[in-house]
């Protein structure tokens, strides 16, 4: 996952991995402090609260009068972590499969028919 993917192009990558993740699910991942419904905190400018997702939950917007940076999933990762658009698209990739890997662990049948 960590290399460009044969006959795909970065940003047919990029757009795979914004389809398939809402951006409360990558504030999630990188911790941010806040929620969904509160806002996060800004990765730009550190201001609590004012970080707000978009009602159709691909991206973000600070509310702070002095930042209004604006953040899709990969942009999001970018600013909080200080990667390249590659990294966050390796980020994200795992968030995506430690998030598939747990809801399939989840549905799987119990051995003990529980």
């Amino acid at each position: 996952m960590s290399g460009q993917k044969s006959g795909v192009s970065f940003r047919e990558e990029i757009d795979a991995v914004k389809a398939q993740l809402v951006i409360g699910e990558v504030a999630q991942a990188l911790n941010l402090t806040g929620c969904s419904r509160d806002g996060w905190e800004c990765p730009a400018c550190g201001a609590l609260g004012t970080l707000k997702e978009r009602t159709d939950h691909q991206g973000a917007r600070c509310s702070s009068a002095g930042c209004g940076a604006g953040f899709d999933a990969p942009g999001l990762v970018m600013t909080a972590r200080g990667t390249s658009a590659r990294g966050a698209v390796v980020f994200l990739e795992r968030v995506i499969a430690e998030r598939d890997a747990a809801a399939a662990a989840k549905d799987a049948p119990s051995l003990f028919g529980e």
